[in-house]
């Protein structure tokens, strides 16, 4: 099985992924996912224009206008967010969970240029929170997993799902 297909079907088909990355100790990434994030208002718009109706012709060209800025504005705002994983931040993540991962504990875990607070951290084991979205970083004896989670998805779920995958993979020497 390809590194990609365990993070599609081991961990994005049972999480709700913001992002899921296996890589090597060394930082280079051998599978991911990412999600794109755009916080569009199209949905608050159609519903919207449904309500009242189409009683001018203008207001659905002035709702579509309005829509665009929003999902432009969203994009831009998204992308500031969260930029993606780079090699150095998987390098010095690793570093610190396999020597002390209790650093994390007054630092914070710095991901996509995020910063996530840190709940627990143990031997090879870190797990942390932004808002509702959950993050759980585990290292094997070759690979680190790191995984977020979408806003309100259940951690206990997540740390089940990569917990298992983690014990699997040491268990056939990775």
């Amino acid at each position: 099985m390809s590194w990609q297909a365990y993070v599609d079907n081991q961990i994005c088909a049972q999480v709700s992924c913001r992002l899921a990355v296996i890589a090597g100790l060394d930082g280079a990434v051998w599978a991911k996912f990412e999600k794109d994030i755009p916080a569009s208002v199209s949905v608050a718009m159609t519903t919207c224009v449904d309500r009242i109706g189409a009683a001018s012709p203008w207001l659905d060209y002035i709702l579509r206008i309005i829509n665009t800025i929003f999902a432009m504005r969203a994009v831009l705002e998204s992308a500031e967010r969260m930029r993606s994983v780079t090699t150095e931040e998987l390098k010095s993540i690793s570093d610190a969970v396999r020597s002390d991962p209790t650093t994390f504990q007054s630092t914070g875990v710095r991901l996509g240029g995020e910063k996530y607070v840190c709940i627990s951290s143990e031997n090879n084991l870190v797990r942390g929170r932004k808002g509702s979205s959950a993050l759980i970083i585990v290292a094997t004896n070759t690979c680190l997993i790191v995984v977020a989670t979408t806003d309100g998805f259940p951690p206990g779920q997540l740390n089940n799902v990569v917990e298992k995958l983690a014990e699997y993979l040491r268990a056939n020497n990775y």
